[in-house]
């Protein structure tokens, strides 16, 4: 689904895992599988990393005439987030 190998996932994984930025839980249907979700400090990381991406290209000339449209797609992170 991501289009990366199951190895680069474990290590992304464990490392986020880590840092508290994710939470690793079994499926309660299907036990054999592992369901991520994200934490309050992710989200909150994840808001800091949106706020400073949306500075930088505010403040970036080349990326003026697209602000607007990079912004729509920031605010649909910021609310899936939220959820």
């Amino acid at each position: 689904m991501l289009g990366i190998a199951k190895s680069n996932l474990t290590l992304i994984s464990n490392s986020l895992l880590k840092e508290n930025l994710i939470e690793k839980k079994k499926d309660e249907i299907d036990k054999r599988n592992i369901v991520y979700n994200i934490t309050d400090k992710g989200k909150e990381k994840v808001n800091k990393i949106v706020s400073k991406i949306n500075v930088y290209l505010n403040n970036q000339q080349k990326f003026k005439n697209n602000a607007e449209e990079i912004n729509k797609y920031i605010d649909i992170i910021l609310q899936y987030l939220s959820k």
